[in-house]
């Protein structure tokens, strides 16, 4: 066999082995051991919980609510008496999260639609709500929960100030959206006339509801600043070797910002 062949072979091995890799984790939103499936190289988007398909990020946003607010408990399932006295609002009607509180009394999510009118509910039961223009009253949520959803609104202030204007004193918002740590936030495109205007190559991410939708927004290291100018205090929490080891968390950060009191 050629020196090509070998090779070829051992990349194949290789391959087939670090995709199929597993490993035995507990799930910090349904609150299975298992073992979860590797599906792609980037571990912040895989390691899938077989039993509720939560993938690594959303575990770590699962364990960012639970240290919040049920630090003894450690998965959302378990901690459902507690969650049930918050009035939590996730900005998403999908997802695994969303699958584990959406029988809490107090929870409330929304997806955004450009021809459903802000805070009315679709005929298939979904609420619309545009995060830039929220139908919320002030001070009413303790927890608002988002994964990947800033970088995709134009005018991400807006939405801050929202999520703010929403939030209780002293209540959370925990989220992810990817982050650079090589470079100041900034805009990808932006809406001018109701027309959109690309600023640089246009990029778009999958969505569940729309198949694909753009990224207006690249954060940077300059994230925090941009947040305590709106009046947050924000901590940015790096999944770790033991939350690897023993809660299949890969490759993550989250923000936890809060309402002063």
């Amino acid at each position: 066999m050629s020196s090509y062949g070998i090779f070829h072979r051992i990349a194949l091995q290789l391959f087939n082995f670090f995709s199929s890799r597993k490993d035995q984790c507990l799930c910090t939103v349904c609150g299975a051991q298992g073992k979860f499936l590797k599906r792609s190289s980037n571990l912040r988007e895989s390691m899938i919980c077989p039993h509720c398909q939560c993938i690594s990020r959303g575990r770590h946003v699962a364990k960012l609510i639970l240290d919040t607010f049920s630090p003894d408990k450690t998965s959302l399932n378990d901690a459902r008496n507690e969650l049930s006295k918050l009035r939590i609002y996730e900005l998403s009607c999908n997802g695994s999260i969303h699958e584990a509180l959406k029988a809490l009394p107090l929870y409330h999510c929304s997806e955004y639609f450009d021809d459903v009118p802000p805070g009315t509910i679709t005929p298939e039961g979904i609420r619309c709500e545009d995060i830039r223009r929220l139908s919320f009253q002030d001070g009413y949520f303790d927890l608002i929960i988002s994964e990947d959803v800033l970088e995709h609104v134009d005018d991400y202030e807006k939405a801050f100030s929202e999520i703010y204007r929403a939030l209780k004193p002293g209540g959370h918002h925990i989220f992810t959206i990817p982050l650079y740590g090589d470079r100041k936030t900034r805009k990808k495109a932006l809406v001018k006339n109701g027309e959109i205007v690309h600023l640089l190559p246009p990029e778009y991410h999958g969505d569940p509801v729309r198949g694909k939708i753009l990224v207006f927004n690249e954060f940077g290291t300059d994230l925090s600043d941009i947040l305590a100018m709106l009046g947050f205090q924000c901590e940015f929490v790096v999944a770790g070797k033991m939350d690897e080891k023993k809660f299949g968390i890969f490759s993550s950060i989250v923000l936890r910002t809060w309402k002063p009191i």
